[in-house]
Parts: C-alpha cells; sequence; structure tokens
C-alpha cells in the first residue's frame, strides 16, 4: 500500500503530530509499505526541504513547505510532490493550530480538497474545536464556534473515506455532529530499551538510593512539562497517606520542562523537604528515558484525565507497565460517562497495545 501523511510540521522533535506521523511512518515502511509524507505549514523552515528522515533504520521521504508561503503557493507545491507520488491513501494528521496560528484556518477545506482530489482520504483528528464544554470560558466557545465550522466544511467538502480520532471524548463530541470516528488510539513515543545497567545506577544514586536497599524505596515519575494545576500536591500526598509499608520515596522528573515547571518542582521540593527525595533528569534521549520508565514504581501523568486519550506520555508509562496515577481532571457534566468509560478502558488495555507495532496494525485494518 502507498500512503502519504499529511501534517502542520516534520520539526524532529518540536511537533508532537510530526514526530507521532514519522514513528507510525516509519513502522509501516519497515511492515513493507511505501509511505511519504507532507508538512503542509512548517515553521521551522524559510523555504521548501525535500529529503529523508531516518528512524529505527528505516527512511522515511518528507517534503515541507514553509509557513511563511502563501497558502496558494504551498498548495500547489505540495500538489505536484503527490503527483509524483500518487499514493493509494492521503493520511491527514489534523490539529487545527497546525495550520493557522490563532487555529482559525478558513478555506482549509478547499485546499485539502485540491491537493488530494480524487484519492482515498483519512482524517486523523488529534485535536478538535475547542470550548465544546458548558464549563469552557466563553472566549473559547466564540472560537469553538468558528473552529468547528471549519472542520465541518473541510469534512464536507473532501469526504473522507474513513475519519478517526485519538480518544473517546472526542469521539463522543463529534457523535454530536453526526461525525462518525473510529477510535485509533496513541502509542508510545518511547520504545522500550534494553536495560543499561551503569545508567540504571546512576539514577539511583542521584536520589540517594542504595540498589541493594531498592525494596524499601517507593519510586514515583512524571515525565514532560509540570504545571501548577496538575495536581501533582495530590499526588504525593495520597502516596504518603497510603504509604503502609512505610517505605521511602522518592519522586524523579524527566524530560523537557519551562522554568516555571521547574519553579512548581522546586516548590514542592522544598515543601516535602526531608520527607520525599527529588530529583529532575532534564532532557534525555528516548532509550534513557525508557530506562528511567522501567525503574519507577508509579507514574504521575500530569495531562487532566479526560484527555489522557491524546497523551504521549501516558501512552509511554502504560506502554512501560507503570501503574499511573492521574490526579489532575475537570468535572465536564455532559461527558462524564464518557470519560470514566474510556479511561476504565485505557486502564486495562494491555501494555504491548500501546506499542506502535500494535497500533500500526490497527491503522491497516482500518484504511482495509
Amino acid at each position: 500500500m502507498t500512503i502519504t501523511f499529511i501534517c502542520g510540521s516534520l520539526e524532529t522533535g518540536r511537533d508532537g503530530v510530526g514526530d507521532y506521523t514519522r514513528m507510525l511512518a516509519v513502522q509501516l515502511i519497515k511492515g513493507g509499505h511505501s509511505v511519504s509524507a507532507i508538512a503542509l505549514n512548517d515553521q521551522y523552515i524559510s523555504h521548501k526541504s525535500e529529503d529523508t528522515q531516518s528512524l529505527d533504520e528505516a527512511d522515511l521521504s518528507v517534503y515541507r513547505v514553509s509557513s511563511s508561503w502563501s497558502s496558494s503557493r504551498r498548495i500547489h507545491q505540495a500538489k505536484m510532490w503527490l503527483e509524483e507520488i500518487n499514493p493509494d491513501w492521503v493520511s491527514l494528521q489534523f490539529v487545527i493550530y497546525s495550520f493557522h496560528p490563532k487555529g482559525l484556518p478558513f478555506g482549509l477545506g478547499s485546499r485539502i480538497a485540491e491537493l488530494v482530489r480524487n484519492r482515498r482520504l483519512h482524517v486523523m483528528f488529534h485535536e478538535i474545536w475547542v470550548g465544546f464544554a458548558s464549563i469552557s470560558p466563553a472566549k473559547h466557545q466564540v472560537l469553538g464556534f468558528f473552529q468547528k465550522r471549519i472542520i465541518k466544511r473541510l469534512l464536507k467538502i473532501t469526504k473522507p473515506d474513513l475519519i478517526t480520532t485519538t480518544n473517546g471524548l472526542y469521539q463522543a463530541v463529534l457523535a454530536g455532529q453526526r461525525i462518525k470516528a473510529s477510535i485509533l488510539p496513541l502509542f508510545s513515543n518511547i520504545s522500550i530499551a534494553a536495560p543499561d545497567d551503569a545508567f540504571i545506577s546512576e539514577c539511583y544514586k542521584a536520589v540517594n538510593i542504595v540498589a541493594t536497599e531498592r525494596d524499601q524505596w517507593r519510586v514515583m515519575g512524571f515525565f514532560g512539562s509540570l504545571y501548577p494545576n496538575a495536581s501533582l500536591d495530590k499526588a504525593l500526598a495520597e502516596a504518603m497517606k497510603s504509604n503502609k509499608e512505610k517505605k521511602k520515596i522518592a519522586l524523579v522528573g524527566f524530560g523537557r520542562n519551562d522554568p516555571g515547571g521547574m519553579k512548581e518542582f522546586n516548590r514542592l521540593k522544598d515543601k516535602y523537604a526531608g520527607q520525599i527525595s527529588f530529583y529532575h533528569f532534564g532532557e534525555l534521549p528516548p532509550e534513557k528515558i525508557s530506562q528511567l520508565l522501567q525503574i519507577v514504581d508509579i507514574g504521575i501523568s500530569c495531562t487532566p484525565q479526560q484527555h489522557l486519550g491524546k497523551s504521549g506520555v501516558f501512552a509511554a508509562m502504560k506502554h512501560h507497565r507503570l501503574e499511573v496515577s492521574t490526579p489532575s481532571g475537570s468535572i465536564i457534566t455532559e461527558y462524564d460517562q464518557v470519560i470514566k468509560n474510556y479511561y476504565d478502558e485505557m486502564v486495562r488495555r494491555p501494555s504491548e497495545e500501546w506499542g506502535v507495532s500494535h497500533i500500526s496494525q490497527r491503522f491497516l485494518y482500518l484504511l482495509n
């Protein structure tokens, strides 16, 4: 099968959906399919770029056009490249802000239709419109009104052969607009690496754990940005309260964290000084992140529970067989049961079903 993915950007490590697209594409290539990708609005380049991106010993052919160009020029250039490939399927990886900085890409439906023409089209909704819940701020509801119109217009003009989204909440919201979407779950963006004893020893040393006394510790970990509303305080308080075995507790952070996140981390470190051992490892390559996920007892998700289905971090923790604490969340009255049901399903899902190999097979099944 010949498949071309379309997303906003394909700058490695700078765009979550771009990284997702690259991982999925490479897995499909390794399965014998012919796959390419187009970045239709790439803010990380000033002109156009045609090259290959390598991952896991596979090469993905990519074509990137700059966001500084006019929309007509971008579509014209991408169309010429797509004509040469002539894929069986075009897969649009949709995030509305990836096509316009304010999330208002008016005319996107016509442009995608011009690009795709009569080819089979798949639309994957990584995000939908904002402000769809009754608790949403008024400004989000106004913005969401226009975003919803853009999305519905896109679907009306392009008439996709397949629509998917990442989670039960979005599926329910789309269904409320008579848009039928199947669920294609996210996969872990961190592959399971072989144990590195030397690095693991360094990790234990950083949080003052003697390897021979590891069973006396409960190690908790979070991955990525930390926000004050992530309710980490709640998770730590619960860990101390439920610590009937009187184990020592350590909290480790890893991944990119902005100054505000580090300020919150240091606030917690000061608050629990003498009770919990803290250490933040900063940004690390994927194989070392996997090492840390393998030595953590409990993962803490900073993503609100209602949005866990679109969290690559949650997927990575589940793929690494972790128990995951999800202290943050808001009540969305009209969708509470949907959120609960999908959360329960995610908790039950086996670890191997969070890997890119499994999800790529699910993707191919839906295309067929």
